[in-house]
C-alpha cells in the first residue's frame, strides 16, 4: 500500500523563507505533529503561526504567556508564508519591537500550545 505524500504549504507562499527556531523539544512536538497531520513541518508550523496570529489579533497580551529561552534547536524550518501572511507577520513584529523571525517563533509557540490543548495534552 502507498504511503501518502505530506501535505505542503499552497502555492503562492513567499519564496524567501524565514527562518523558524525553535526550542528542541518543541521542534521535536512540531515534526511529531506533523507526521500525525501527514504535513511537512514547514507546512505544520506555518499552521501554528497562522494560529498564533490570530489570537494574538484577538489578545496581543497572548504573547506575555510565552516563555522565551534562548536555547533553540540547531534545526531550522523554513517558514512560507503567502504574501498577505508575511505582512500581517511583519506588521506584527513592528508593534511588538520584535524581529520578524522572533515574533514568528513566539506565535507558533502560541499556536502549539493551542494546538495542544485542543489534543488534551499539557505542554
Amino acid at each position: 500500500m502507498p504511503t501518502e505524500k505530506p501535505q505542503r504549504s499552497p502555492k503562492g507562499v513567499s519564496d524567501l523563507p524565514i527562518a523558524l527556531d525553535l526550542p528542541p523539544a518543541q521542534m521535536d512536538l512540531v515534526a511529531k505533529y506533523a507526521r500525525g497531520e501527514n504535513r511537512t513541518k514547514s507546512a505544520f508550523a506555518r499552521l501554528l503561526v497562522k494560529r498564533g496570529l490570530a489570537a494574538y489579533k484577538k489578545n496581543p497580551r497572548v504573547l506575555s504567556s510565552v516563555r522565551v529561552d534562548g536555547a533553540t534547536s540547531r534545526r531550522h524550518i523554513g517558514l512560507r508564508l503567502m504574501p498577505d501572511e508575511v505582512a500581517d507577520l511583519e506588521e506584527g513584529a513592528r508593534k511588538e519591537i520584535r524581529s520578524v523571525a522572533l515574533f514568528a517563533r513566539l506565535l507558533a509557540l502560541v499556536g502549539l500550545a493551542e494546538f495542544e490543548e485542543e489534543l488534551g495534552v499539557g505542554t
